[in-house]
């Protein structure tokens, strides 16, 4: 009989600490959920406002951003142009320089020699 009596109180304990401890965690998780809810309804009206907010400063940003694009592409184009002619010029000064070479060896070289010149 005592030994009955032992076991009854055991399920009897053991019912009520499991049975607690079970029911506070549901309870727990109904809490954090309902918090949950209220936390992402606050923090979504927080982000609504501040891109309210955000919004003329981040047209001003892309504003700003494009005319900075806009001038960069015009300062590349320039020193493309500044180098393309100083190639054509650097080109025009070999071109005049390998003619005058050419006709300094046709005159000093070819003539005396009689070796025509032959273009081609």
């Amino acid at each position: 009989m005592r030994e009955k009596a032992l076991v009854a109180f055991m399920g009897f304990l053991l019912t009520g600490v499991l049975g607690t401890m079970i029911t506070s965690w549901i309870q727990q998780r109904g809490w954090r959920g309902r918090t949950g809810r209220q936390d992402r309804q606050r923090h979504t009206e927080r982000a609504r406002r501040l891109s309210e907010r955000i919004r003329p400063h981040q047209h001003a940003l892309a504003r700003d951003l494009s005319h900075g694009a806009r001038d960069r592409a015009r300062r590349v184009a320039d020193e493309w142009k500044a180098a393309n002619d100083e190639f054509a010029a650097s080109d025009k000064d070999w071109a005049i320089r390998y003619t005058s070479v050419a006709r300094d060896v046709a005159f000093y070289v070819d003539t005396p020699f009689a070796i025509e010149a032959r273009t081609k």
